[in-house]
């Protein structure tokens, strides 16, 4: 029997800054030549080496320089007046495509436009669940048909599976997430000067994480004040931060990379790895689970969540206890919650051990191709 060929089918490039897109990359790293992905994109990249990805724009195309009431108008035409129109022409080319599984990431409202060609092609659907529905651009309807239709679930978090079971009627599910390589989980620190040490960030800072990154940020700001120590945040693929400007921080920009090893040595390097999860979403935290955690899992140093007590990512730092929860935008607490992050390693040994155990990287591309 020789090889399926999958098409997936997803709403954003696979070099775009963000955790789906980590997560299809890595889980077809070494396996490139199975799966062609079918991609919405705002913006043809000119190469796509070493994936296969049909780069198909929506019409009509999303420009950022568009001011924000054309930008609304914009998404007006495409999304509604001219739905059908994109409809037909994704669902033309897709015909045209010769494949034995169609993976859907369930993450817009066109995630289910495929259904009924598959039925009528005899082609398996396998569908992926990153956030709930209602924080995605998909809707209630649309994940249902995706949940029932499917012939295999992946899930983001035993949360999540848990939640659409109850929501959908009882499936069978798998949690496909991030893994790590071998060579990817590293020794754990042993060492760290309470008054001297480097924090690490990546990813851009949307809107509603401002107010939780400026109170972290604070915070630093006044622990740096009171016990004369020198704090770097270095910031991997972040946007300039207008509340950093009068800081005394020595902030580090840093290009958004999709070099793993690059990551995995800056990561490496730093003595705490901040993870902040927006207060305002319980849509969003309970159920997602951050593909940055993954990653900070194998890094040497310790975790620093920021964000609800109850989150998926909380609960599964608690329950492995191998990370600080800080549920605060206070920063004088916050202050408290870091002072357990530079003080005790047995956070970062704890993570080590899970990542080797839950996180394999094998594991994960083992579940997907299953």
């Amino acid at each position: 029997m020789g090889k399926r060929k999958i098409l997936s089918f997803q709403p954003f490039s696979l070099f775009n800054n963000g955790g789906g897109p980590r997560i299809l990359r890595r889980l077809v790293e070494g396996r490139e030549d199975e799966v062609v992905f079918f991609s919405l994109v705002w913006k043809v990249p000119k190469s796509t080496a070493p994936y296969q990805q049909i780069s198909y724009m929506l019409l009509p195309p999303h420009r950022s320089w568009l001011r924000s009431f054309v930008r609304t108008f914009v998404t007006y035409l495409r999304d509604r007046v001219m739905r059908q129109f994109n409809i037909r022409r994704i669902q033309a080319r897709v015909a045209r495509e010769k494949f034995d599984i169609l993976h859907v990431l369930d993450h817009n409202s066109y995630s289910d436009i495929l259904t009924e060609q598959m039925k009528q092609r005899n082609i398996p659907i396998w569908a992926s669940f990153h956030d709930h529905f209602d924080t995605t651009g998909s809707n209630r309807g649309i994940t249902e048909s995706l949940w029932k239709n499917a012939s295999k679930r992946m899930v983001i978090s035993e949360e999540m599976g848990r939640y659409y079971g109850e929501l959908f009627g009882k499936q069978d599910y798998t949690i496909v997430t991030d893994g790590l390589k071998p060579s990817e989980v590293s020794p754990a620190k042993t060492t760290m000067d309470p008054k001297n040490f480097t924090i690490y960030f990546g990813g851009l800072v949307h809107l509603d994480y401002y107010e939780i990154f400026e109170a972290f940020c604070k915070a630093l700001d006044m622990l740096q004040k009171q016990e004369g120590a020198k704090i770097k945040l270095i910031l991997r693929g972040t946007q300039r931060l207008s509340f950093l400007n009068g800081s005394d921080l020595d902030v580090d920009y840093r290009p958004f990379s999709i070099d793993s090893e690059v990551l995995r040595l800056e990561m490496d390097a730093s003595d705490i790895l901040y993870l902040p999860i927006k207060f305002n979403d319980a849509d969003f935290y309970k159920y997602s689970f951050s593909t940055k955690l993954v990653g900070y899992l194998g890094a040497c140093g310790n975790i620093f969540y920021h964000g609800p007590a109850d989150a998926a990512a909380a609960q599964f730092l608690e329950r492995h206890n191998c990370g600080v929860i800080s549920d605060t935008l206070e920063p004088s607490k916050i202050i408290v919650d870091m002072k357990k992050a530079t003080g005790n390693f047995s956070y970062s040994e704890n993570a080590k051990k899970v990542a080797r155990e839950e996180f394999q990287l094998k594991i994960m591309q083992d579940r997907f191709f299953a």
